[in-house]
């Protein structure tokens, strides 16, 4: 009896992994950052946080009228514990317009979650933490529309862990080598400021870490093995 009561409790204890969860998450600030010279030279200190739209593009209007915007996005990962195993996790956007011109757009991870909606700038936005893009969408005309769903990695390039412990993780969208690349092209995404039906979300999916949960069972298994063996 005893045999058969500790083999079903290991069972029990190494097969009750809680299955893979989900967590929608909306951005908490979502906008966009512009450099410009020539009849653009202000753009760098603007700020756009209540602009419906955000965009990775870049343009020239005249010989020295260059114009480059950036997609910044942050989202709440309060809902996530350190105890996790992020599985997959896919950003999803709504685009609102693009140009007709062949395009390389980059989603890359940045390395710090201090900026705010409010008042970031190009001149005050956080630098990226992982130079690598953590997903690169390229399109010419005649193609689909492919810029709507992001595969994000769940390891490998670029650690969920220092974002889960913070509490916040942060995007950027651009076009690649946007400060060199022949201008013209580009694509802009709703933000949330655009009703939470086109706005941009992140879906995490997730399990926890089985074993520190198992300690308790496992120490009440102990007394209930211990009790019949006293009792033999």
């Amino acid at each position: 009896m005893q045999t058969k009561l500790i083999a079903a409790l290991g069972v029990y204890l190494f097969s009750s992994a809680a299955p893979a969860a989900v967590l929608e998450l909306h951005p908490v600030d979502d906008t966009q950052v512009v450099f410009g010279v020539g009849f653009y030279a202000d753009e760098p200190d603007k700020n756009y946080g209540t602009s419906s739209a955000a965009a990775a593009s870049t343009s020239r209007i005249a010989f020295d009228w260059d114009r480059v915007s950036r997609t910044l996005l942050k989202f709440d990962l309060s809902g996530l514990s350190d105890a996790v195993t992020i599985e997959s996790a896919t950003l999803v956007l709504t685009p609102a317009g693009y140009t007709s011109n062949p395009l390389v757009v980059q989603l890359n991870h940045l390395g710090d979650d201090g900026w705010g909606e409010g008042e970031v700038t190009w001149n005050t936005a956080p630098s990226l933490g992982v130079a690598t893009p953590l997903a690169t969408r390229q399109w010419s005309p005649g193609d689909p529309i492919n810029w709507a769903h992001w595969s994000l990695p769940a390891a490998g390039v670029w650690d969920w862990a220092p974002d889960i412990g913070d509490g916040y993780v942060s995007y950027m969208l651009r076009v690649a080598d946007d400060l060199t690349t022949t201008p013209n092209r580009g694509v802009s995404w709703n933000t949330k400021e655009a009703g939470l039906a086109s706005a941009p979300v992140l879906l995490i999916e997730y399990t926890p870490v089985p074993l520190p949960a198992a300690f308790p069972l496992l120490a009440l298994g102990l007394g209930i093995f211990l009790r019949l063996r006293d009792a033999c």
